[in-house]
């Protein structure tokens, strides 16, 4: 059984440093191993990509072919297989953990609730094969690449990765969410006949834009941005997971077409081939936060029929994209600013249609996430699927007193007599005490 260190190498073992370059554009990739045990990767360039340059420490032969060890071996790259995933520092192993629950099944792989026998930790396993196709390989490897990398508090932890069915399938342990995702959440409220409020939209769209920008700023895009991939937990944390479809940016342009074609960005399907940009994943989050508003798919009536592949497309290409609306004929009413903040980021336009930096600095995000933080969306988390309610520690506000001016000081009145009448000047003074005191 062959291993590939993620995360922290044990001080037992360490094997040598597997570099990986942040190449694009690339059909498939492989890894391959010299005599003297030092790692190379081989990546295929197309014929048209004649005017980019080769990184410094790889060198191209006639075929358009780029070795990134710093020399070009003698035969030309083998399929990738199996066995070139490496996993033998992983802390965990497929014997250690104890499978409670199944979450979940995708294109990417099935998810399953496990428990860790000698911590009692609760994790998530994501089980994904290891096909010899180049391109299912450069994904696996791009996705274990990234769960590494990614350290933040709106990126869902990695914990390690394992071998399993004869090592045709590897097995990657991520944080549990118990939560659920935001897609699970919202069609569990609309099952009980409820709406997702206005709040607790706003703290999700801030903690989703700051994992974007977070990811940016590593040159990581997403592509993936839906309902089903943005999970909170117990505490009311809100996180972004399933990097399969992920992407390495090479400049600010990624000319590959992957990802969930229901929230893609119009530049995706252009003809004119846009290519994918840093706010396309914007995109894609005002339209999960309007499918979560509306409780259904924003391109999709209620109780309609799936719309298919190329009419999805000529409406998100064509038509007026859609808006969050009020609902007078069950009371509901949205404010401007939730209103606005999904209108910037349906701008069928990526010229104009901000970044994730961009949103932060709107006033309805700024205003929501500091009035509704993470603790109070675990309470609204645990009114969801009636939990125990969470005790949220409450600070007493300080009573603000503001000190009068010397002359302003009331001097002690004596008791008046009953035929007696206070004069103006005394009970100005006894107003004004008790207005700036309260």
């Amino acid at each position: 059984m062959a291993f590939l260190p993620i995360g922290k190498p044990s001080k037992s073992k360490l094997l040598p440093k597997l570099e990986i370059p942040k190449l694009e554009n690339a059909p498939g990739m492989s890894y391959q191993m010299d005599n003297q045990q030092k790692p190379s990767l081989s990546l295929a360039i197309p014929s048209d990509t004649s005017s980019s340059s080769a990184p410094s420490s790889s060198t191209v032969d006639n075929d358009r072919t780029v070795y990134v060890s710093g020399r070009t071996p003698s035969a030309p790259p083998r399929p990738p297989k199996p066995q070139d995933l490496d996993l033998s520092n992983s802390d965990i192993q497929e014997s250690d953990l104890i499978i409670i629950d199944k979450l979940g099944e995708g294109a990417g792989g099935s998810v399953v609730k496990v428990k860790h026998k000698s911590s009692g930790l609760i994790m998530a396993k994501k089980s994904m094969s290891t096909s010899p196709d180049p391109a299912i390989h450069k994904q696996l490897l791009r996705e274990l690449q990234f769960l590494k990398q990614c350290q933040h508090e709106t990126i869902i932890k990695y914990y390690g990765a394992f071998l399993t069915n004869e090592n045709t399938e590897v097995d990657v342990c991520m944080e549990y969410a118990e939560g659920g995702s935001l897609d699970r959440i919202y069609k569990h409220i609309r099952r009980r006949q409820g709406r997702t409020g206005e709040k607790p939209l706003g703290n999700i769209a801030g903690s989703v834009l700051r994992g974007l920008e977070y990811l940016h700023s590593m040159k990581i895009i997403h592509r993936d941005i839906k309902p089903s991939n943005i999970v909170i937990t117990r505490n009311g944390q809100v996180k972004l997971c399933d990097f399969g479809v992920s992407g390495v940016l090479e400049g600010s342009v990624a000319e590959t077409f992957t990802g969930t074609q229901f929230y893609m960005a119009p530049e995706r399907m252009d003809a004119k081939g846009q290519g994918y940009r840093v706010n396309s994943d914007v995109w894609s989050l005002g339209l999960t936060l309007l499918e979560v508003a509306l409780n259904r798919y924003p391109y999709q009536e209620v109780n309609e029929e799936p719309v298919g592949p190329i009419e999805l497309i000529n409406m998100i290409t064509l038509s007026k994209p859609p808006e969050l609306s009020d609902e007078p004929e069950i009371g509901l009413k949205w404010s401007s600013g939730i209103k606005g903040f999904i209108k910037k980021c349906l701008d069928r336009d990526p010229s104009t249609r901000p970044s994730p930096s961009e949103l932060l600095q709107d006033n309805w995000v700024k205003k929501t996430c500091y009035k509704f933080p993470a603790d109070r969306l675990s309470v609204w988390l645990a009114q969801v699927w009636e939990w125990e309610m969470p005790s949220i520690p409450r600070q007493a506000k300080p009573v603000k007193r503001r000190q009068p001016l010397p002359h302003q000081i009331q001097q002690p009145v004596r008791q008046q007599q009953p035929h007696k009448v206070q004069s103006q000047q005394q009970h100005q003074q006894q107003t004004f005490y008790n207005l700036n005191y309260n």
